[in-house]
Order: structure tokens, then C-alpha cells, then sequence
């Protein structure tokens, strides 16, 4: 065979190869986000950061993320895939008040448990610029108390303070402090919650 007739294969496997390269360079340009996100927080990370953490130069970070919005939300994207947090739709079909409201804090506190340093960079820099950080876990929160309030919401008065109680069991900030700082087991804290909850609601 000759060499003219090998080249189309040949460059199909460097073609192959190059296109391998640039993805895993991407993956530890994004894993490197990641990290600073979780270690610093969004608005914290810098580009140059980055291409230091995942050696690689500023320009091939630009390469692969146009501006820092799409680098933010690849990091995001990837992070959640990996800890993917619970579908509060679910717990819709549950009509008994406590099972549902013990079933949702079972799987937040369990959510938050996981990803205890992501949630709090994200929401620290949501607090500060909301369009650029932590939408996404605040919008899950949001998720959650509409779920477990459905069929509960109340009117009025009545509605505000259901929101309040169950938006304060599922935050983050409550889990923390009475897991992390507080030192219960998520057992003990999702005892405290549901019991909150029920007799509030």
C-alpha cells in the first residue's frame, strides 16, 4: 500500500488524537473551576486562576471558554451532573404532610451534605451579585418549598407563613447550623425540621 493511499487514515487518527488532547484539556481547565469555585467562590475565581490550576496558559482557557459566563456555567453544569441534586416534583404525590415533608428533608440535608462547600461559596456570592452566582441552588430551594407546599400554600397571612417555615427547613444555612455547627446527625436535624414543619403548617 502507499504512502498516498495510508494518509486519509493517518490524518483521521491525528485528527482523532488532537480532538482527544483539546478534551481533556478542557475537562481539567473545567475540574479546575471546580475547585476554585468551591474553594473560593465564583465571583473569586479568576482566569488566571484557572489556567494556573490546570497548567495550561490564559489564552487556552479562552480557547475553550469564550468569556468567564461560559467557563462559569460549564463548571456548574459539570459539578451538578456529578451531584445531581433531588427532584422535589416527587414528593408531590406523597399526600401525608409529615411523610412528605420527612421524605424532602431526607434528600435535601442528604443534597447538602454532599456539596456542603459548593452551596456555601454559591450562595455567599449569590448574596452579592445574583445574577452571576448561585441561581441555580437557589432556584432548587425554590423547587423545594413549592413542592412540599403544594396543596398547603394557605392564603394570605396564612400563605407567608407557610412559605417562611418550610423555606427555613430546607435552606442550606439551617442544615448548617445544625449539622455542622450545631453538631446533630442530618437524623436528628431532619427530626427537629419535620416536626417544626408539621406543627407550624
Amino acid at each position: 500500500m502507499s504512502e498516498q493511499q495510508r494518509s486519509p487514515s493517518g490524518r483521521k487518527l491525528t485528527l482523532r488524537a488532537r480532538a482527544e488532547r483539546q478534551e481533556q484539556t478542557r475537562q481539567r481547565i473545567t475540574e479546575a473551576a471546580v475547585r476554585l469555585h468551591q474553594e473560593v467562590g465564583p465571583l473569586r475565581t479568576t482566569v488566571s486562576a484557572v489556567a494556573a490550576l490546570a497548567g495550561v496558559e490564559r489564552l487556552t482557557v479562552y480557547r475553550h471558554f469564550p468569556d468567564e459566563h461560559a467557563l462559569h456555567a460549564a463548571c456548574q453544569q459539570h459539578f451538578f451532573s456529578l451531584n445531581p441534586p433531588p427532584e422535589p416534583a416527587a414528593w408531590t404525590v406523597i399526600d401525608d404532610v409529615e411523610v412528605r415533608v420527612r421524605t424532602a428533608l431526607t434528600e435535601v440535608y442528604a443534597f447538602w451534605d454532599r456539596i456542603q462547600d459548593m452551596a456555601a461559596t454559591l450562595l455567599r456570592d449569590h448574596a452579592v451579585d445574583p445574577g452571576r452566582a448561585g441561581g441555580g441552588v437557589v432556584a432548587f430551594m425554590e423547587r423545594s418549598r413549592a413542592a412540599i407546599l403544594d396543596g398547603h400554600r394557605g392564603r394570605g397571612s396564612r400563605a407567608r407563613r407557610n412559605r417562611a417555615v418550610v423555606g427555613h427547613a430546607i435552606h442550606y444555612a439551617t442544615w448548617r447550623t445544625l449539622v455542622h455547627d450545631g453538631g446533630l446527625t442530618n437524623r436528628q436535624a431532619i427530626d427537629l425540621m419535620t416536626d417544626f414543619v408539621v406543627e407550624n403548617l
